[in-house]
Order: structure tokens, then sequence, then C-alpha cells
């Protein structure tokens, strides 16, 4: 026994196939179908963000509306009176001041 070698019969493990799972290249398209079945869901997390965003704020929802309107009139007050800046009346330039006002606070509050 002292020459002898017992031999091990070695069992190999079972081959487990290997998924790689890649982006798709390019633009993926909306699937409307998928977004139209679990339009539930989208309400529910959408209706869920809005009411812990404005959960803690006194006027609520009231005051994403509010804010630009009284940033309107400030700004109109303050360069039409104070700063007796001349200018004629452009409803269309006072109508989307607030829009580009609100733009630029969205820039700077993600810096």
């Amino acid at each position: 026994m002292s020459g002898s070698v017992s031999k091990v019969n070695k069992v190999s493990a079972p081959v487990v196939p290997v998924t790689a799972i890649r982006p798709p290249k390019g633009w993926i398209p909306i699937n409307l179908r998928e977004l139209w079945a679990y339009r539930e869901l989208l309400y529910f997390l959408t209706w869920r963000d809005i009411k812990i965003r404005y959960k803690q704020t006194l006027l609520g929802f009231a005051w994403a509306i509010m804010q630009p309107l009284f940033m309107m009139i400030v700004f109109t007050l303050f360069f039409g009176t104070l700063a007796k800046v001349p200018s004629e009346f452009n409803l269309v330039a006072t109508i989307f001041e607030p829009a580009r006002a609100e733009q630029d606070g969205f820039y700077y509050r993600s810096l």
C-alpha cells in the first residue's frame, strides 16, 4: 500500500449560464401601452411626491402658483415705479417673465 495512489473521482460543478445585461443602443421609445397599463401606479407615485413636497408648507400647493405671481408683481413694481425704468407695457413680456425667472431659479438651485 505504500506505493499505491488512490484515485478520487472528481465531480464537476454544473455549468451555470451567464446572462449579460447590456443597455440598448440609441433612444428607447416610450411604451405607451405599458404606461397606460400602469397609469394608476404613475398617478399614485406622482400624487405622493406632490403631497410630500408641499406637506410642510403653510399654503401648500397654492404656493407654487402664488410665488411666481408675486415675483411678477414685485418686479413690475420695482422696475416700473421705484427704479423708473422706461418701458412700454408689454403683456407678452409680463406673462413670460415669471417663466424665465423660474428657469433661472431652477438653474441656480441645481448648482
